[in-house]
């Protein structure tokens, strides 16, 4: 996985005799638990920290830690832990600001609500993901054949909340049947009792009356395991 970083000064961690660890190993920290997140490649990564409260009255400590609160994300604004191993022992929590550029899809036209959209209708630009919300488009491939739920301008970040998917199957359609037995397949047909999208079940009624569930393909088809 191909990352850049940009990694801005951590000195204002520091204040007078309250810290000895090298910035360096903070640095080291906080790429390394980077690195174990899932992002994109040809990603860049910005970090900003903040300092610690003022009113903090903290022990100098020659032997420090830092570590990730449980159930921090660092992405966004976020913190970092700073543990003093020497007793009494204490610990320090540094605000932080992660950016996370990457290039994702944008608008490059006027899209509306009820549209597909294609490659040719987005653009790729480095945006920072942190900042789009819940879900971003990262890819195209994530949305096509889906169908917008409301509308983006041009230069406007997609996301996934605005999709939805197609059904593949609809109530009524003659669908072809394929069902899977132990060493043999036999294919018929079959009328669908509800609407289904790609891999979803469906419910459907064979020729001979027999009521069968099955899994949703594209084709009109539903595959049966017997």
């Amino acid at each position: 996985m191909m990352m850049r970083w940009l990694l801005l000064s951590f000195m204002c961690f520091c204040s007078p005799g309250l810290f000895a660890m090298p910035t360096d190993q903070i640095e080291k920290f906080v790429t390394t638990q980077l690195a174990l997140s899932p992002t994109s490649s040809n990603t860049r990564v910005e970090i900003s920290a903040g300092q610690l409260d003022t009113r903090m009255k903290l022990r100098p400590c020659n032997d420090l830690t830092p570590f990730l609160p449980q159930g921090t994300r660092l992405w966004g604004r976020a913190y970092i832990g700073i543990r003093c191993n020497e007793r009494p022992v204490w610990t320090a929590f540094i605000p932080i600001d992660v950016s996370i550029f990457t290039n994702i899809p944008v608008a490059n036209r006027l899209l509306v609500a009820g549209e597909t959209v294609d490659i040719d209708d987005v653009t790729l630009e480095e945006r920072d993901i942190t900042k789009l919300g819940a879900n971003p488009v990262t890819s195209i491939e994530q949305v096509q054949g889906r169908v917008l739920t409301r509308g983006f301008s041009p230069g406007q970040a997609l996301a996934l909340s605005a999709f939805r998917s197609v059904p593949v199957i609809k109530s009524g359609d003659i669908v072809k049947v394929v069902l899977h037995g132990n060493g043999f397949s036999i294919a018929t047909d079959g009328v669908a009792l509800g609407q289904a999208e790609t891999g979803q079940p469906v419910r459907i009624r064979l020729d001979n009356g027999k009521i069968l569930q099955g899994i949703a393909q594209s084709g009109r088809r539903v595959e049966v395991k017997l």
